[in-house]
């Protein structure tokens, strides 16, 4: 595939997670406006998440048996892209609680009609090219990041002045995602096209015969509406359209769509237990992650830093992540090559040693204010520098213990433990190595950086969930791990603020002050979760137990070939 193309399928993650960041960052503080219950704001900026829990799943499962003029999963994004337009134009102008709570509900279900753009992106990458693809879509997700929190939300607290109406820095946020969210559109209706796969609207013995259905309703009816066009794929369960024709009952027809598709959607997403691990790998990595919502809000009111010093912070990251760390490993993942030991001790060491010596003596400026820029560039070269090798270096030596397999496992099982710690040595540089509980801005620099560091084997361990899939089960699969993984990120989410409120009750006595940062301690405790089912998972493939249908470009029902590491489940 040409590598424009694969930067023009990218271009929707880069939209994507830029009204993602701008809904996830500054919601929050929108909310903070009316309320300052974190119990409501958690449940508020979860609520996409608990739709998404019915919604995402079912709209990926429809579509992997579907096909309309505009494809199969475009349709569902061009729905999506509206509401968010709508939404994000909407919400900075709304004066009162309730209806903005109201606009992001209806937002939520819209935007979660989006979820096929997973499947599509992984339709159009060729599995020999998702590393690179994974690298380039890394790649938009930095340059989303860049320009939301390093030009943007520096520019929260401004005002903007023009002849005949003012915008505040929240609202000009909202309105950049809109006028992406436009350009999403634009790119979605005119620039990409699907082709029609072969398999659709194929079906089983013992089903009913889409044409059937809907004339059988048509009969009774003596109408069509709009909703009989839902009834696009075969479905199940025939003794309810016997019933139905036989008692000529109405109201039994009204239920023959909705009890069918349940039932189909049930037996083929969670019917068979080989893709049960294809879940468990998916979810595992969720429990780790929660909590996110209110780092910004610990860094603004707990630590008092300023939004243009938070926006500073991640300048150097952005630079080093987008010039070297993301380049590096978009070559590195597709490859795999051997680095000489002696080369990543040497460069880990050495940069170890001299992030410790420029962190000493830079670490002398106030607590709330950052050293110059360049020192800022070396300080994040250093600790990326050391931090990348330290962990290519962990990633080769373990894969010299079952050679025969996909490599992408290890890499997978180090993110997971190196996330682990990472969150234990955050929390416990803010508690017990910060006085009053604040550490220095400086330090949360260094901490960024180390994290920018271990997160480059993400690029690496990301392909290996794609690798897992079947060409013609994409859509159904991603509808299980996307019910799965929304339950959870919605559950946990809601809990996070629930859990900042009551611990700090706990601990303080009062709930005037919140102590945010409680949340990583909450990361940690569902974080040995996340490393149980890593080590039950690495276990069963490293056995030899799971297929990788997409690596070996086969169907579900494809044979297996019985090779080295590999065997049929």
């Amino acid at each position: 595939m040409p590598f424009l193309w694969i930067v023009l399928m990218n271009l929707t993650w880069f939209i994507g997670i830029y009204t993602m960041f701008v809904v996830g960052t500054v919601m929050p503080f929108t909310l903070r406006r009316f309320t300052d219950d974190t119990r409501l704001i958690g449940l508020v900026c979860s609520v996409g998440l608990w739709f998404g829990i019915i919604l995402g799943p079912l709209v990926n499962y429809v579509s992997d048996r579907i096909w309309t003029r505009f494809g199969r999963r475009r349709p569902f994004m061009l729905v999506a892209v509206c509401g968010s337009l709508l939404a994000t134009i909407s919400i900075p102008f709304i004066p009162t609680l309730a209806p903005l709570i109201l606009v992001v509900v209806i937002s939520s279900i819209l935007g979660d009609v989006g979820s096929t753009q997973e499947p599509l992106w992984l339709e159009v990458i060729p599995p020999g090219q998702r590393g690179q693809g994974f690298a380039v879509r890394a790649w938009a997700v930095n340059m989303s990041s860049v320009l939301f929190f390093q030009l943007m939300f520096a520019q929260m607290d401004h005002r903007y002045h023009f002849r005949k109406f003012t915008l505040t820095g929240e609202q000009t946020c909202y309105l950049s995602a809109a006028l992406l969210q436009l350009g999403y559109f634009i790119l979605l209706a005119f620039m990409i096209r699907e082709t029609r796969p072969a398999g659709v609207h194929l079906r089983e013995p013992g089903e009913i015969e889409s044409a059937h259905l809907i004339r059988v309703i048509h009969g009774a009816f003596a109408e069509r509406r709009w909703w009989h066009y839902l009834l696009l794929s075969p479905l199940p369960v025939p003794w309810l359209l016997r019933i139905a024709e036989r008692t000529q009952q109405r109201w039994v027809l009204l239920l023959l769509f909705p009890v069918a598709f349940l039932v189909r959607f049930v037996r083929d997403v969670f019917g068979e237990k080989r893709w049960w691990w294809v879940y468990l790998f998916y979810i595992s990595g969720s429990f780790i992650t929660a909590g996110g919502n209110f780092a910004n809000l610990m860094l603004v009111e707990q630590f008092h830093y300023s939004k243009p010093n938070i926006a500073l912070t991640g300048w150097p990251v952005m630079i080093l992540s987008n010039l070297l760390i993301t380049p590096f490993m978009g070559w590195f993942a597709d490859r795999l090559p051997r680095i000489r030991p002696l080369v990543l001790g040497t460069v880990s060491l050495g940069g170890g040693a001299g992030l410790w010596y420029c962190y000493r003596r830079w670490s002398v400026v106030p607590k709330l204010e950052l050293p110059p820029f360049w020192a800022m560039m070396i300080l994040a070269t250093l600790a990326a520098v050391a931090t990348g090798a330290f962990v290519i270096w962990c990633f080769q030596s373990v894969r010299r213990l079952a050679p025969n397999v996909n490599p992408r496992i290890w890499a997978w099982v180090l993110c997971n433990f190196k996330a682990m710690l990472l969150v234990s040595l955050t929390y416990t540089a803010i508690k017990v190595f910060s006085s009053d509980g604040v550490p220095s801005i400086t330090l949360w620099f260094v901490l960024m950086c180390l994290n920018t560091g271990i997160s480059c084997l993400y690029i690496v361990a990301g392909p290996l969930y794609y690798d897992l899939l079947p060409k013609d089960k994409i859509g159904t699969l991603s509808s299980g791990c996307g019910l799965l993984s929304t339950t959870l990120n919605a559950f946990v989410s809601t809990l996070v603020g629930t859990w900042i409120f009551y611990f700090t009750k706990w601990t303080t006595g009062s709930t005037v002050t919140k102590d945010y940062s409680s949340y990583m301690l909450m990361q940690m405790t569902l974080g040995l979760l996340t490393l149980g089912l890593t080590a039950v998972f690495a276990y069963r493939f490293l056995k030899g137990r799971m297929v990788e249908y997409g690596r070996l470009g086969l169907n579900s029902t494809d044979p297996v070939p019985t090779t080295a590491g590999q065997s049929p489940v």
